[in-house]
């Protein structure tokens, strides 16, 4: 069997006493109606549009499925270039950065300095 976890979430009371009614009426208590929601999203595909669709009307839904990875690497690329921008780093420049092994090396080399043997 597997794990079980625990979700929490915050709400203010009025609108969770109301949800609660709401999920009562038609059978389900919270964690039945957060599970069966959890269920259908990680199924994807068109069940996760269907989600995307209930959860977020007004926006348009390009629900990603996996199956065009390099169109989801791109959009990645993309919004780190917007990420940099906002923060005034130019993604074009390329930094000079030493390998891991060199930074390493470099590391070892130090605390040999720290401790006089070097």
């Amino acid at each position: 069997m597997e794990a079980s976890v625990q979700l929490n979430a915050r709400m203010n009371r009025s609108l969770k006493e109301s949800g609660d009614e709401a999920l009562a009426s038609i059978g389900l208590s919270p964690t039945q109606a957060v599970r069966a929601l959890w269920e259908k999203a990680s199924r994807r595909g068109k069940d996760l549009e269907d989600v995307a669709k209930l959860l977020l009307p007004q926006e348009k839904h390009a629900v990603q499925t996996g199956s065009q990875p390099d169109e989801v690497l791109a959009a990645g690329w993309a919004f780190m270039d917007e990420a940099y921008r906002a923060l005034g780093i130019d993604p074009a420049v390329k930094y000079d950065l030493p390998s891991d092994k060199e930074m390493l090396e470099q590391a070892l080399y130090e605390r040999l300095v720290e401790r006089g043997l070097a």
